[in-house]
């Protein structure tokens, strides 16, 4: 027979105070719960970022519709001309770095751009 004395706790009470609502330590918080947690993190970080993205679009392309001479305009205007072989485009593309350039190619009558492009 083994003597017990009250003083010294046994394997089953040491084992349910560790277990038990009384012990100290934080209960951990199941894997699931920690994975949805960081999914809708994630989810609403993608919310933020995607309409974040849409305003600076947005922004982006009101500034380029609202300057009749910038080099967005002028590569439009030039990408919808027929007979523009690639060098032609190039040199184009290269002159639009200066704005006086991507005002007289804007200004120039639609009927001489051509060969406005097709002289550079």
């Amino acid at each position: 027979m083994t003597n017990y004395s009250p003083e010294q706790p046994t394997l089953s009470s040491r084992k349910q105070s560790m277990d038990g609502p009384s012990s100290s330590r934080p209960r951990k918080e199941s894997k699931s719960s920690s994975m949805e947690k960081a999914f809708e993190a994630w989810t609403e970080f993608s919310i933020a970022r995607t309409k974040k993205l849409e305003g600076e679009e947005r922004l982006d392309t009101s500034s380029k519709t609202s300057d009749p001479y910038s080099i967005e305009a002028c590569i439009e205007v030039l990408s919808s001309l027929d007979g523009v072989d690639d060098a032609h485009y190039m040199k184009a593309c290269r002159k639009f770095t200066d704005a006086t350039w991507r005002t007289m190619f804007i200004r120039v009558p639609l009927e001489r751009k051509l060969g406005w492009v097709m002289n550079l």
